[in-house]
């Protein structure tokens, strides 16, 4: 039997071939839809299109030169291993995280299949009720997976250990499909259909379980991030009132020395050295001067936690420039701004401890609160940064990215406008703006 001549029904062979290539389109949404790319997310997609669409047409002439019998048997092959190497190629990671990821695609492939057979079986298996039965599991789990995508890229990047575990259940769903529907007769499917059926749900329930699994490590990551932000802001405000008392200290010994200043100056006066009157005044001056505190805001939490960063950066031989004209109205929770400057601070940094020696190391931080709220944090980088589809930097070594996650949260739940760049100059800036609803057209 070959695709011109097919047996058993016309056009046998042509349809399977059609079918195939849909299912290898299939898989290639699905994997989009799971696709955290090692390059930026337009170029992956264009890779990964114009990849799968090499692959089928390359399929075509080689479905006819072999018969619809040897390529049956070879479709796995030729088809779509092809299609899984090139995800593996484009995806960032090459782990067990890739491993859970192709064995999810090919359950789901499994769970179309399905579809369309439990559609036709009352109908005697028609080919168009399979395939309205297919079209309509496909649309269904796009729609889940691109609901399921936030919550799938951020466990990858969390989680590092386990996935070989979790690809288990696909893969076992997988098999028990392949047993109970390609390897039977499809007269005799019918008779598999309670194993069907109760693996099917078994399998569901596996990923539910996995599901919240991946839920609880964001809420306990959330939690972590929420404990290292009350740590880090009270370790600003004790550092804070640290610095507080020294400048207090100084302020009183130069109280109990002021008498002997004016002693001394008037005497000076009084002999007529006034050019060294002026200059005995200006060292008092700056003595003066030492015990005034750095203040950036009116928000004592905020004030405190620029300064704790401040110093952090400064400590590490990093020149640090703030100039910010903040109100003590701010329009977004107090905590939550303040772990959007942590994260960012936090980034800028490390991306300066991570220059080679010698490199200039700067931090600038501006902020305004009229006519609208805005905030820019730039700091010297390498040059190198990538930037995702929604145009956030992409960080490629493990365990970082979290806080990122957390500025975008941020900015999606208050509708900031943002942008992340590298200027010429060899400045990465995070700039957010937050609109006044009260602001006024200017």
């Amino acid at each position: 039997m070959d695709f011109m001549t097919p047996e058993g029904g016309a056009g046998l062979g042509v349809l399977y071939l059609l079918r195939a290539m849909g299912m290898t389109v299939l898989a290639g949404l699905f994997l989009c839809a799971f696709l955290d790319a090692r390059m930026d997310g337009r170029r992956a997609r264009l890779i990964m299109g114009a990849g799968i669409g090499a692959v089928i047409l390359a399929n075509i002439p080689l479905a006819f030169l072999l018969g619809s019998e040897a390529y049956m048997r070879l479709t796995p092959v030729l088809l779509n291993l092809p299609v899984f190497v090139l995800f593996g190629w484009v995806s960032r990671y090459r782990d067990g995280r890739l491993l859970f990821t192709l064995t999810t695609l090919m359950a789901e492939t499994g769970l179309v299949t399905l579809a369309g057979m439990l559609c036709a079986l009352p109908f005697g298996g028609r080919l168009g009720i399979d395939l309205l039965g297919r079209c309509a599991a496909a649309l269904l789990l796009l729609w889940l997976n691109w609901r399921l995508r936030p919550l799938y890229l951020e466990m990858q990047g969390m989680l590092r250990r386990g996935w070989l575990l979790f690809s288990l259940i696909p893969l076992a769903y997988y098999v028990s499909l392949y047993v109970y529907i390609m390897l039977v007769d499809p007269g005799e499917r019918a008779e598999n259909l309670t194993a069907i059926l109760v693996t099917s749900g078994m399998a569901a329930a596996a990923y539910t379980v996995i599901f919240f699994f991946f839920q609880t490590i964001r809420r306990q990551e959330q939690t972590e991030r929420e404990r290292q932000l009350l740590s880090t802001q009270v370790s600003a405000l004790r550092r804070q009132q640290e610095m507080m008392a020294r400048s207090e200290e100084k302020l009183r010994v130069h109280r109990h020395d002021m008498r002997f200043v004016l002693h001394t100056l008037t005497a000076m006066l009084e002999r007529g050295d006034t050019a060294g009157a002026l200059e005995y005044l200006g060292q008092s001056d700056k003595k003066l001067n030492d015990t005034v505190m750095a203040h950036y805001c009116e928000s004592p939490v905020l004030d405190a936690l620029l300064a704790y960063y401040a110093e952090q950066a400064r400590s590490r031989e990093i020149q640090v420039r703030i100039e910010i004209k903040l109100s003590r109205k701010l329009p977004a929770d107090e905590d939550e701004l303040c772990a959007v400057l942590a994260n960012a601070l936090e980034n800028a940094i490390h991306a300066c401890e991570a220059l080679p020696a010698g490199t200039p190391r700067r931090i600038e931080v501006a902020a305004a609160s009229k006519p609208h709220f805005c905030v820019e944090i730039a700091n010297t980088c390498d040059g190198k940064a990538e930037f995702d589809r929604n145009g956030f930097p992409i960080s490629r070594e493990p365990g970082h990215g979290v806080g990122t996650r957390s500025i975008a949260a941020f900015f999606d739940k208050y509708q900031a406008v943002y942008s992340y760049s590298v200027g010429k100059d060899g400045m990465f800036r995070l700039r957010f703006l937050i609109a006044r609803p009260d602001a006024g057209t200017r």
